[in-house]
């Protein structure tokens, strides 16, 4: 064989030897990369899975002070409210109110007005209390319940209920510790997450309110949202309070109750004198006609309150029902009051019984 050849012959093996290696690298690269690979895989999802679990567990220990749901509560309505109420301590005895804000959320026009109530002011308190400054509501609520906090929530939002002729839809109750980073919440437009310097631990202890989680985002995002020109803030007197019907018509000119023009008839089915022009005075403030304001005709014999309806599935009659907290409502042909001649009268009777009137008188 000829040098040439023997040349040839070795360099072809020395290439194949090389082309072998190159595979073996390549085999070796590719497998390092694949093991790699599922390496970073394995962790990325270990760390997904831990932040997935981890915000779990937040999002539940959140969500454990907001209510599951609220269906009555809810941030549908055209014009909602909500009062915010601020006290010493949630451990105090007897608890001192602080702060109380009357919130109204007009969507129709984007616009807020918040009441800010001198706790001095002198009312007369719903449950047939004297006359006696806001001041001292809370405590008095909490006196007459088993649960001191939820009772003086509810003497507080009766009183402005009757204050104001307006439904209180929600409530916002917090510690004064918790006070300025709230209003910053509320009034500022911090980010709703992660709620600013409210922490769960101090959420958990210092914060209540019958939002959903939901529905807190979303009226948070719309107080933020809302221009500061539109943002309006009213310290009241006694003498404001006469005034603050305008306030409240003005801004349901437009409301869904307003737009469906049903004829609304109040009657007093009470021995309690006023109870009628207080029913009234809601349904107007809501943007309702009301065209009669009277006595049932078998006053003093209706515990309950009670609507008689053309249509259940008017939007007025959906309304008029969370308002006042109604259980019971008939169609006109169901009704078992003959004895109200009104009910003929009107797209939708309102009759006002002892449960109601007992409350806020």
């Amino acid at each position: 064989m000829s040098h040439s050849a023997l040349r040839f012959k070795s360099g072809k093996g020395k290439s194949v030897r090389i082309d072998k290696i190159r595979a073996q690298n390549r085999d070796t690269a590719r497998t390092n990369f694949n093991h790699i690979r599922t390496i970073f895989l394995t962790v990325a999802l270990f760390a997904v899975s831990f932040l997935f679990i981890i915000g779990l567990v937040f999002f539940n220990k959140l969500n454990a002070r907001f209510v599951s749901a609220d269906s009555y509560t809810s941030y549908d309505s055209d014009v909602t409210s909500f009062s915010y109420i601020v006290v010493d301590s949630f451990t105090s005895n007897p608890i001192q109110l602080k702060k109380l804000n009357f919130i109204v959320l007009d969507k129709i026009s984007n616009k807020t007005v918040i009441f800010d109530i001198p706790l001095d002011m002198e009312l007369n308190l719903p449950g047939k209390y004297a006359d006696m400054p806001i001041s001292k509501t809370f405590a008095l609520g909490g006196l007459n319940s088993e649960n001191k906090l939820q009772g003086g929530v509810d003497l507080l939002n009766l009183t402005l209920f009757k204050m104001f002729g307006f439904p209180v839809t929600n409530y916002v109750l917090v510690e004064d510790s918790l006070s300025l980073d709230m209003d910053s919440l509320l009034y500022k437009g911090k980010s709703v997450f992660p709620f600013g310097g409210l922490s769960i631990t101090n959420m958990k202890s210092s914060f209540s309110t019958s939002f959903s989680l939901s529905s807190f985002y979303q009226t948070q995002q719309f107080l933020s949202s809302v221009k500061e020109d539109s943002f309006i803030k009213k310290t009241l007197s006694a003498e404001d309070l006469s005034s603050t019907d305008d306030i409240f018509e003005d801004m349901t000119l437009s409301s869904e109750i307003a737009k469906e023009k049903k004829t609304i008839a109040v009657l007093n089915g009470t021995d309690l004198s006023g109870v009628a022009t207080l029913g009234s005075r809601v349904i107007k403030n809501m943007g309702g006609r009301v065209v009669a304001i009277e006595n049932a005709l078998d006053k003093g014999n209706y515990p309950n309150t009670v609507l008689i309806v053309d249509d259940m599935n008017f939007k007025t009659v959906s309304y008029i029902k969370k308002s006042f907290n109604i259980s019971t409502v008939y169609t006109k042909e169901e009704s078992p009051f003959t004895k109200e001649s009104s009910i003929d009268r009107s797209d939708i009777t309102l009759i006002l019984g002892f449960d109601l009137a007992n409350q806020i008188y």
